[in-house]
């Protein structure tokens, strides 16, 4: 085995054997390991996610899988411990360890409370406290001022109301990573050591780790007013690679038969033109177009409007859909109960529009709730959650052994459409993708060309 000079190798010794419990068997083969990344000189002289990969890509010759991944696992745990050494040289001792309970290997980003809902307004915040999750989570003291900027640049930015909760949520919780450091110490040290905390710590998903990056990217430009740099340095989660779940047509018949009105019909509009759920979910009676048999979606995905299929055979059970819509529409009007929530500025340019029936839902909830930005009442659409519980009770009891979502629908959509023969592009912008490599994963999921394939060992003589 190749030998090389660890800095700080008894500290790093020290830190597997009384931090993270390992026997010392074990902990004697992470430092062997990374005795041979240290041998490799051209390999640790270059940005960690650079070195990171050559170093796998010559263990992958010469061990077997479980090895290199040991070896790359012990390269991952070092930087962690020389980056926290720094972060508390750099803030004299005072960053310390991160107690687990702060950020759980579970806790996820928060979901939205009272109504799961894309509209922007104005909302009475607390200074003391932040709703997430069911629950009330404390400010942290230094921290309190610019979580009230941060709200305030997010609605001065049109950022969603999923957004905005997202955002605060990451915020506070890097705050917790650092309950005794002043906002205005804080730099890209402290940054860089958190999201490498996330990686090699929580072991969270690549998304998870880059939706924390952009949080934290924009409280460093826009609440302590300063630049990141020196990121090449942060170790990345790995980012698999996926396969879209795929329903066959037979399926997809199945599914629709056992849901319930109106989850029938939510489900047909999602497959039929590609839709995401909350794109299905924020239809107003004006987006459908009979006479063109498109939708319109409003601001979706990234804010941008598109046009997507609606074929002329749900016309039929959507205008029997309407007809009771019309008539909680009607009541609604009758009673004089709240409207439905304006995008933006348009209940103060029309204030009437928000009791108009062209801006009323396609599928509204059949109770009132409550915006959660400003506290108002308003007639929303369908929670979210119903239809995916509908669609996962269906998969479940009709025994479909894959793990498919309301979202499978539109992978489905996708899918059926390649195969049919449709040009990728046309699939691109049906789909509101930016990029076409986003459609591209679809042509390894389509079959219908792969059909055609003989495997070699039918030419066998078994």
């Amino acid at each position: 085995m190749p030998s090389a000079i660890i800095p700080e190798e008894g500290g790093f010794r020290s830190f597997l054997l009384t931090e993270r419990h390992f026997v010392t068997a074990r902990a004697e083969v992470y430092v062997r390991r990374l005795r041979l990344f240290f041998s490799k000189s051209q390999y640790w002289r270059l940005d960690r996610e650079n070195s990171l990969q050559r170093f796998r890509n010559e263990m992958d010759g010469l061990f077997a899988p479980e090895e290199v991944h040991l070896a790359v696992s012990a390269v991952k745990l070092y930087w962690f411990f020389r980056d926290r050494t720094e972060l508390e040289t750099a803030v004299g001792g005072v960053a310390g360890k991160v107690n687990a309970a702060v950020i759980g290997p579970k806790e996820r980003s928060s979901g939205l409370q009272p109504h799961q809902c894309g509209h922007k307004g104005v909302i009475t915040k607390s200074a003391a406290t932040e709703k997430s999750s069911g629950r009330v989570r404390a400010v942290p003291h230094l921290w309190t001022s610019y979580v009230n900027r941060a709200h305030d640049v997010l609605r001065l930015q049109h950022k969603s109301y999923r957004t905005e909760k997202t955002y605060i949520g990451w915020v506070l919780r890097f705050a917790r990573f650092l309950p005794n450091t002043p906002p205005e110490q804080i730099t890209e040290v402290h940054l860089r050591h958190f999201l490498t905390y996330l990686a090699v710590e929580q072991h969270v998903a690549a998304a998870t780790q880059l939706q924390a990056f952009n949080a934290l990217l924009f409280a460093f430009r826009h609440l302590l007013g300063r630049e990141v740099n020196g990121l090449k340095q942060t170790v990345r989660a790995t980012k698999p690679k996926r396969l879209p779940v795929v329903l066959a047509q037979s399926e997809i018949r199945s599914i629709f038969r056992s849901l319930e009105s109106p989850y029938r019909l939510m489900a047909k509009l999602i497959y039929a033109g590609g839709l995401r759920l909350a794109e299905c979910l924020s239809l107003r009676v004006k987006d459908l177009d009979f006479d063109e048999a498109i939708i319109v979606v409003r601001a979706g995905k990234g804010d941008k409007d598109r046009t997507t299929l609606f074929p002329r055979s749900l016309h039929a059970e959507m205008r029997s859909h309407l007809r009771d819509v019309r008539i909680l529409f009607d009541n609604d009007r009758r009673t004089n109960a709240p409207g439905v929530p304006l995008p933006d500025a348009l209940a103060r340019k029309t204030p009437h529009a928000s009791t108009e029936w062209a801006w009323y839902w396609v599928f509204p909830s059949r109770r009132l709730s409550v915006e959660p930005r400003s506290g108002e009442p308003f007639r929303y659409h369908v929670y979210p959650s119903s239809l995916e519980r509908q669609v996962t009770t269906a998969v479940r009891v009709l025994g479909i052994p894959r793990q498919a979502t309301v979202h499978s629908f539109r992978h489905s959509f996708a899918t059926h459409l390649i195969e049919a023969g449709y040009d990728i592009r046309t699939v691109q912008e049906l789909l509101g993708h930016s990029h076409l490599q986003t459609t591209m994963i679809y042509t390894h999921v389509a079959t219908k060309h792969k059909q055609g394939i003989i495997s070699p060992i039918e030419r066998l003589e078994l």
